[in-house]
């Protein structure tokens, strides 16, 4: 699917790359954009017995939603500052039946988080050209799970676990833009490098035993992405200039 991504996004630079250079007014100093995705994902899934274990059966169900809308104005000419917003939740839901025995697994997430970026707009032929970014953003992340046991649909075990924690990420993004007449654009990210801090509490208890369990979590990483996954939230940004 990546290397799908790329072709089409080589074929894009093909079929602008003769368009005759134009000013737009939407890039200029005072302009001001508001843009964004929205995305929608769910699967209900059920695997059949085979052959080998024909008494198992499984079954998934997994539904999530994220929505990253911006806005920003333009401080100079093709100098864009701005905020922004991400929501993202997920509920998943899985189980195993062999015979009298079976297990459930539930996660439920929720993520909100804020952030300010500067970006900078180059362009390159026609309506078409690319862009720099960099930015900080800060998040808070919340999950709770459970995973259960049954033996004849009596219950055996039962363990849930908790986890909160937050986030801070600054970053540099590379993509690429075209404008659909004089208000509206599309963009795509290429590649992103990012620095990543975490915190993290997480508590876990054994429900049958009735014992508790907390530990603390700090990590730091870098990412390196290059095409962004398949996705219309982030393969494909739509933004409204006025």
């Amino acid at each position: 699917m990546k290397l799908f991504t790329l072709m089409i996004t080589l074929a894009c630079i093909s079929a602008v790359s003769t368009l005759q250079s134009q000013d737009i007014n939407a890039l200029m100093k005072g302009s001001k954009v508001v843009g964004g995705g929205i995305s929608v994902s769910f699967s209900d899934d059920e695997f059949e017995p085979d052959a080998f274990d024909p008494d198992q059966i499984q079954t998934s169900d997994f539904t999530s939603f994220s929505f990253r809308p911006y806005a920003g104005k333009f401080i100079k000419d093709r100098l864009l500052l701005g905020g922004r917003l991400l929501i993202t939740a997920s509920d998943q839901e899985s189980t195993i039946r062999d015979g009298i025995f079976s297990s459930v697994n539930e996660s439920d997430e929720f993520n909100i988080g804020l952030g300010v970026f500067l970006r900078k707009y180059y362009p390159i032929a026609g309506k078409f050209g690319a862009f720099v970014e960099t930015g900080v953003d800060f998040r808070t992340l919340n999950s709770d799970s459970k995973r259960s046991s049954f033996n004849d649909q009596n219950p055996t075990t039962e363990f849930s676990t908790e986890r909160d924690g937050s986030l801070v990420t600054a970053d540099i993004d590379l993509g690429l833009y075209v404008f659909l007449g004089e208000r509206f654009s599309l963009e795509t990210s290429l590649g992103r490098l990012a620095f990543i801090q975490s915190w993290e509490d997480i508590t876990r208890r054994d429900l049958f035993q009735d014992t508790t369990n907390e530990s603390s979590t700090e990590r730091s990483n870098f990412n390196i992405n290059f095409i962004n996954q398949i996705s219309f939230d982030q393969l494909i940004t739509v933004n409204y200039f006025f």
